[in-house]
């Protein structure tokens, strides 16, 4: 695919907002470190690993990452508790906890579409986006609702990185989730926001749930200026903050990195050293677009 230098830049811009976004609106802590931890890895080997990540996540479990373990979610302590104490495969734990359709896997799988090496689609020397997707997901959470909401939320975050408005890159995401024959529940939460009321939002971690909540936000206040639709989600969620998880990195996608980052106050809970951790490995990731 050959684009203008100005499209590249452009490009770059947005898939550097992506990281920032999700970190606004990850008030707790736990999805913007496992991002980072996946962003790393991905530069490293400038390819999907699974293996390495997973060792870069056992290791930040086992309190040997600079940055404390926290806010795993119940499905990601559970696989990795099995891993360490009970000597485990990752395959092995994982299973043990198949029922769980949480969000845990796309609240921290977003730096995959900001990977120009993760294609859209398969080719003879690359794995693509949807793929790399599904293992990181399955990582722990191999409930295939979960894995596939992860899909639609970097399918989304792809389509505005290239420069698609938020109502295509949701259209996009549609048509994947029918071609593909995904879960009636993951297709209902990206076809349902029009006619959706607050009222009918769920605050809970089902994966569906989330996202639904998440498109309601973006899809009602879209025109409006960056943070308004991070900052309604807040105010919907509250302390158990999922949806804005995913709403931030939307609005990183869609706004870029320097319209995220002027808005200090909702990156305040992040430390210094976490942002300069994001900020290293999000500069290495993106200029590779």
């Amino acid at each position: 695919e050959k684009r203008t230098s100005r499209e590249r830049e452009q490009r770059r811009e947005r898939s550097k907002g992506v990281l920032w976004g999700l970190a606004a609106g990850d008030k707790n802590g736990g999805p913007i470190r496992m991002a980072i931890i996946l962003s790393e890895s991905l530069f490293a080997n400038l390819r999907f690993n699974r293996d390495d990540i997973i060792m870069r996540y056992r290791r930040w479990y086992e309190g040997d990452d600079d940055e404390p373990c926290f806010d795993t979610g119940g499905t990601f302590h559970s696989v990795f508790h099995l891993m360490v104490y009970q000597g485990m495969t990752n395959e092995e734990a994982a299973e043990k906890q198949r029922q769980s359709a949480g969000v845990n896997a796309a609240h921290r799988g977003p730096p995959l579409s900001i990977c120009p090496f993760l294609v859209d689609d398969d080719d003879d020397a690359n794995i693509c986006l949807l793929k790399a997707t599904d293992m990181a997901a399955k990582i722990t959470h191999v409930n295939d609702i979960s894995s596939q909401i992860s899909a639609l939320v970097n399918i989304i975050c792809r389509h505005l990185i290239k420069g698609l408005s938020w109502n295509e890159a949701l259209s996009a995401a549609i048509d994947v989730s029918v071609s593909s024959g995904y879960n009636e529940d993951v297709k209902k939460s990206i076809t349902t926001t029009k006619t959706d009321e607050l009222s009918n939002l769920s605050k809970g971690g089902y994966a569906p749930d989330v996202l639904r909540a998440s498109v309601y936000f973006m899809t009602k206040y879209t025109t409006k200026q960056y943070p308004t639709p991070l900052y309604h989600s807040l105010q919907f969620a509250g302390n158990s903050n999922f949806c804005p998880v995913l709403v931030g990195a939307f609005c990183g996608a869609l706004y870029g990195e320097e319209v995220i980052r002027k808005d200090t106050k909702e990156l305040n809970h992040c430390s210094i050293k976490l942002q300069q951790r994001l900020k290293m490995v999000n500069d290495l990731l993106c200029s590779l677009w």
